[in-house]
């Protein structure tokens, strides 16, 4: 499986869809990262929903906590805004756990879930945008892979 990641900003729901597959570390995330906050129409304070689903994490605990200070030394990415985490291994919810538990103190709230539906009822997004949010997935699936 190839190491893909992509990211789409949803204006209308301020909303961006982050996207992982294939092999993931700390570098692809961060990479990602500093792209999307060069986007004009990022902002800090929009949700995210993080696509883990088809990706696996190749890093330890010891990178999620490098990753939660890269964060916290990178104000222009920490904002007032709900993080959700699509998983779909116990490696993958393991990992969320982590770095949800050691960003306390960031303004953030983060939460996993299984299901997109699930991710977008805790954001507070409609059900009747399922579908943007899932041709947008679907997308990624298909250009990055």
């Amino acid at each position: 499986m190839n190491n893909s990641k992509g990211y789409k900003i949803l204006p209308e729901l301020n909303l961006i869809v982050d996207y992982y597959s294939g092999p993931v570390n700390l570098n692809d995330i961060i990479n990602l990262k500093k792209i999307e906050g060069k986007d004009p129409e990022y902002s800090p304070n929009r949700d995210v929903i993080n696509d883990f689903i088809d990706c696996e994490f190749n890093f330890t605990y010891e990178n999620v906590i490098k990753f939660v200070k890269y964060v916290e030394n990178n104000q222009n990415i920490v904002g007032k805004r709900k993080v959700a985490f699509l998983t779909q291994s116990p490696h993958q919810v393991t990992l969320t756990l982590v770095y949800k538990l050691n960003a306390m103190n960031l303004p953030m709230i983060m939460e996993t879930f299984t299901t997109l539906e699930a991710a977008m009822n805790w954001i507070g997004i409609s059900e009747n945008y399922i579908e943007t949010i899932e041709s947008t997935i679907n997308e990624f699936n298909s250009i990055l892979r």
